[in-house]
């Protein structure tokens, strides 16, 4: 495979199904048509009545509960799914985190330096070693908005926190296994400069002019430079986090920078809170759109940057009926009595397919069996 060829591969992972990861529906774009970015300051916020209005407008239902910024917060996480409802520990210090946001300043760095220092050879995410910045931007748009004034006291913060939290140790722990230790910089109460609030100009479920927008505003308004030297590490991931309504049938999806001098070289997870009227927040999720960033292909289908690796039909339908139990073939599990626990751990498993494709390997006995092309990694180790 010639590296040249690869560019920008959009992931998408369909997340409700017995096999994990499908075909995605997007919804007509309603946003601007290139995608634009908002100059509107980080603690500018987002106008509730609008959001309130579309809401109605739109019938829109949410789970989330708001609660007053002098109210305690609880230490359960009640969210409900489909028809189903759940309740987790939330183990995180909001009014603390708050007060301390207030004294360092959420995405105040000494000198607001943008950009990445970008050698063209491959994105923000280049191998899973070293420190790695993970950055989380809650981003609001016309069509799905944040309410900027009570966001860390809603049930979606409080989902993707203990989302994030879970998947980052899963992908350390299976990464020691193959002698591999990265380590996640991705702790808002003790970097709070990983954390924005942003506004984008674009529609979240049109997912080219999200990504060309996305890319602007990390660009423009991301202090990724100063963000490498206050954590100490030379890779960084961007999470954009959208409010998106249950009734949205687009599930996240990822852009990632294989070997291409790309004039934007930033690897970004596009996570939509809500699809198909179901949160978007399972671990597993998240994990699997992170390690796209790393080069891991969908184990489900032979499109995307699967087909680059010369994935056919008959390779899909043997992982499927092995019951290969990959972190990026299967992503949830509807057995009632086992579905809680997509929300607590990642059940899945990082086989050698997927860590030879992430370059904690140099082989894999699968990939030589089947004659597939070599992982992005065998071009730069």
């Amino acid at each position: 495979m010639n590296k040249k060829i690869i560019s920008v591969f959009a992931a998408l992972c369909v997340l409700f199904t017995v096999t994990g990861c499908g075909s995605s529906t997007s919804a007509p774009a309603q946003g601007a048509d290139a995608g634009t970015v908002s100059d509107t300051p980080l603690k500018e916020t987002a106008s509730t009545e609008e959001a309130e209005k579309a809401d109605g407008e739109e019938n829109r239902e949410t789970d989330y509960t708001e609660l007053g910024s002098d109210e305690n917060v609880t230490e359960k996480y009640s969210f409900k799914d489909g028809d189903d409802e759940y309740e987790l520990d939330f183990d995180f210090d909001t009014d603390g985190f708050i007060n301390d946001l207030e004294m360092k300043g959420m995405g105040e760095h000494s000198s607001g330096t943008t950009g990445y220092p970008y050698d063209g050879s491959r994105g923000t995410a280049k191998e899973l070693e070293g420190n790695i910045a993970v950055v989380s931007a809650f981003v609001s748009t016309p069509e799905c908005q944040w309410d900027f004034d009570e966001l860390f006291y809603t049930e979606a913060f409080q989902a993707y926190w203990l989302g994030l939290e879970t998947a980052v140790k899963f992908i350390e722990e299976k990464s020691s296994e193959y002698g591999h230790s990265p380590h996640f910089i991705y702790d808002w109460y003790e970097h709070p400069e990983l954390i924005y609030k942003g506004t984008v100009d674009t529609d979240p479920m049109d997912m080219m002019s999200t990504m060309q927008a996305a890319d602007q505003y990390i660009d423009s308004s991301i202090y990724t430079a100063d963000i490498l030297e206050s954590t100490g590490a030379d890779q960084v991931i961007y999470m954009l986090v959208y409010n998106t309504p249950a009734y949205n049938h687009t599930t996240s999806y990822t852009k990632i920078v294989l070997g291409m001098d790309e004039e934007y070289p930033y690897e970004m997870c596009n996570m939509l809170m809500n699809v198909n009227d179901r949160e978007n927040t399972l671990p597993s999720t998240i994990a699997h759109e992170m390690l796209h960033t790393f080069g891991a292909p969908d184990l489900y289908t032979t499109g995307g940057i699967s087909s680059y690796f010369g994935f056919t039909q008959e390779f899909i339908d043997y992982l499927k009926q092995n019951n290969v139990n990959d972190i990026m073939r299967v992503d949830a599990d509807f057995d009632p009595d086992k579905r809680e626990a997509d929300y607590e751990s990642v059940w899945q498993e990082m086989t050698e397919i997927t860590a030879y494709y992430l370059g904690l390997t140099d082989h894999s006995d699968i990939v030589e069996q089947w004659g597939l092309e070599p992982s992005q990694h065998s071009y730069y180790n």
